[in-house]
């Protein structure tokens, strides 16, 4: 999906944005931006970015209690008060899936879209380590382990 940031500086630019990055309030293609923020952002991709915006919305909207875009005030201003979007967080132990061979994997893969040309979202080219407050972690360790944590099903 489109980043709210990029039409906000083409809005402060006073540029105008291509065809197919937003559309207005009534569903119509635009190529200003302030009338993009007041609409929507369009997902990248066709099918395939819409159905990709679709689960992240299922995950961060509907499952969580939030406004669906559809419902969201805009982030362009200030009219409509918060948007009250959520936002849906899952951590996965790569080492549970992968036995070890996730980093090696992970390496591989970025390393063929560098050579196709294709930048991936965080990556400069260069590894930058997550770092994690220790007292987090362990809470975070502490809570996987817990015997009250509800089960699928």
């Amino acid at each position: 999906m489109l980043s709210p940031r990029r039409m906000i500086l083409r809005r402060d630019r006073g540029e105008a944005i291509p065809i197919g990055w937003a559309q207005d309030g009534n569903g119509q293609p635009t190529t200003d931006a302030a009338t993009g923020l007041e609409g929507s952002l369009l997902p990248a991709g066709g099918r395939k970015g819409a159905n990709i915006a679709l689960l992240v919305e299922v995950l961060a909207a509907a499952l969580t209690g939030s406004a669906l875009s559809t419902e969201a005030s805009a982030f362009g201003n200030e009219e409509g008060g918060p948007p009250h979007v959520g936002q849906f967080l899952i951590a996965i132990d790569p080492d549970h899936f992968a036995a070890g061979h996730f980093s090696e994997a992970m390496d591989n893969l970025v390393a063929s879209h560098d050579a196709a040309g294709v930048r991936l979202p965080g990556h400069f080219g260069r590894k930058q380590p997550v770092c994690v407050d220790a007292d987090l972690w362990k809470k975070a360790v502490l809570l996987s382990k817990s015997k009250n944590r509800q089960k699928p099903g």
